[in-house]
Order: structure tokens, then C-alpha cells, then sequence
């Protein structure tokens, strides 16, 4: 158990875009594209050749020298590789997507942490929260079993204001425990719904 480690700058949390973008915005070998929504990966064969994206209703080409990084989290990195043609050849055929590449695991075993949240109300005022905090402070990690030797399965995390159900509710002095599972069993999916790059996924 222990305090979480944060990224802090003159008393205010410093997020990795801030202590390593924007300090080199100006080099002539960066271009940084804001609001832009990236509907495809671009390939010559198998290899990638550069991305395409959506930038004020215009559709934009960008191609690259060396390699492309796809980064886009747990369900749109999944959604991007089926638009481009990598995943199951079953499904993106009938979506009329060309395949590149048959990968049925695209899409597939993802899985998430459930957790339960419980919430303290103070009976008296508490002193604000510093700028600095994170609203998750502490954290400890057990297992629920007996054996010393298994790794742990659960995390339980503190947090120095009281949650709501949505939001935290910054006028009611308290604070919250929460339980999450880290080890859970159940897998799920996503899938395309359509070869149009707005459209959400099916679950």
C-alpha cells in the first residue's frame, strides 16, 4: 500500500502534453492536429503507409516516412484496425471493407475491472484538497484468498472527497473507498456496426 505517484509543476498537476509537447511545438519536424477524427489507416500491401482523417468535414491523406503508431485506447485502436482492414475477414466483408489482414482476436478478450465505490460523510468540515491532488490518493493491493503466494486480486483505492453517483460532490465534506476487482473473468467484444468511421460500435 502505499501514496500514488503523480506528475506535479509549480503546485498543479503537469500532464505528459504539457511537460513534453509543448515545449517543442515549434520544431519544423511537428505537425500537432487538434480536432481532427482519424477514420482509417493507410497501406501499400501489408505495410502501413501514412493515415487518414477527417478535419472540418474535409478528408485528409498524411503519409509517413518510417512507421505509424496507433494509440487510440481499448476501443477505438480495435474500431480503427477493422476500418482499415485488419480483423475478423468474416465480419468486414459484408461490411464491405477490404481485408488486409484476417485477424479474428481484433475486437475480441477485452475485459474490464468492476468496482464498488462507498462514500463517508464527514461530520465535520474538512480543508480542501490541494490543487495537486489527483482525487485518488492511496491505494492497497491484496488478495482475497489465504495463500500469501497468489498475486493480488482486488485494489482499494482512497479518495479525499465524497463521490456521487456520476460526480463528486465538492460541497459535502467526506470521502470514498473504492474496491476494484484486477483479476476479472469475464471477456468481452466490439465490432463494427457500418465502414462509416462515425458510427459507434456494437458491444
Amino acid at each position: 500500500m502505499g501514496l500514488y505517484q503523480l506528475t506535479i509543476k509549480d503546485g498543479k498537476r503537469h500532464s505528459a502534453a504539457a511537460a513534453f509537447l509543448v515545449p517543442i511545438l515549434d520544431r519544423p519536424n511537428l505537425t500537432v492536429q487538434t480536432g481532427a477524427l482519424v477514420t482509417r489507416i493507410l497501406f501499400k500491401g501489408t505495410s502501413t503507409i501514412g493515415v487518414e482523417y477527417l478535419h472540418q468535414g474535409t478528408l485528409q491523406q498524411v503519409y509517413v516516412n518510417q512507421e505509424v503508431i496507433l494509440s487510440a485506447g481499448v476501443f477505438d485502436s480495435p474500431k480503427l484496425l477493422m476500418l482499415s482492414g485488419i480483423g475478423n475477414a468474416e465480419h468486414l466483408l459484408p461490411l464491405n471493407i477490404p481485408v488486409i489482414a484476417d485477424l479474428p482476436g481484433v475486437g475480441e478478450n477485452l475485459h474490464d475491472h468492476p468496482l464498488v465505490a462507498v462514500g463517508y460523510k464527514s461530520t465535520q468540515a474538512l480543508p480542501a484538497i490541494a490543487s495537486t491532488s489527483n482525487l485518488v490518493e492511496a491505494g492497497l493491493f491484496l488478495h482475497s484468498g489465504k495463500s500469501k503466494e497468489l498475486a493480488p486480486d482486488l485494489q482499494f483505492l482512497f479518495s479525499p472527497v465524497l463521490w456521487g453517483s456520476s460526480d463528486s460532490a465538492p460541497d459535502v465534506s467526506g470521502s470514498t473507498f473504492i474496491c476494484c476487482l484486477i483479476n476479472p473473468q469475464s471477456r468481452g467484444t466490439v465490432t463494427l456496426q457500418s465502414a462509416n468511421p462515425t458510427d459507434i460500435m456494437s458491444a
